[in-house]
């Protein structure tokens, strides 16, 4: 996740993005599709926290608060990675999050800003 040195070598260099969605399903129907869709990428729940080929977090369902045995909303580690906090900036910066904080508050944040994430832009073809 980028916040050990040894992380570089668990995990090499890799792509996020963030998306908001409107749907009918609920929370763990919602979770059900996603791992179906990462299922199809070739993951492979091995090792937790272990190098995986895909993986499709959930990190906010309105303002939901969940905490079940498979799905905790709003997904708990939100405010700790930069390579969450920075895709969801692009998507909602105006976003507050359920506890009251502010997504651009976190995303300045001396503890976000110290992890190295390269913005690539996509133009489709």
């Amino acid at each position: 996740m980028g916040l050990e040195p040894e992380d570089a070598l668990r995990c090499p260099p890799h792509l996020n993005c963030a998306l908001a969605i409107e749907t009918s399903f609920t929370p763990h129907e919602l979770l059900e599709r996603v791992r179906a869709v990462e299922n199809q990428g070739g993951r492979q729940r091995i090792e937790r926290w272990g190098p995986r080929t895909i993986d499709i977090d959930i990190l906010l369902y309105d303002d939901l608060a969940l905490n079940s045995e498979v799905l905790t909303l709003p997904h708990p580690g939100i405010a700790d990675r930069a390579f969450v906090v920075l895709p969801l900036l692009d998507i909602a910066p105006d976003l507050v999050l359920p506890d009251g904080s502010r997504l651009l508050a976190i995303a300045q944040s001396d503890s976000i800003r110290r992890h190295l994430i390269v913005r690539v832009e996509w133009t489709p073809e």
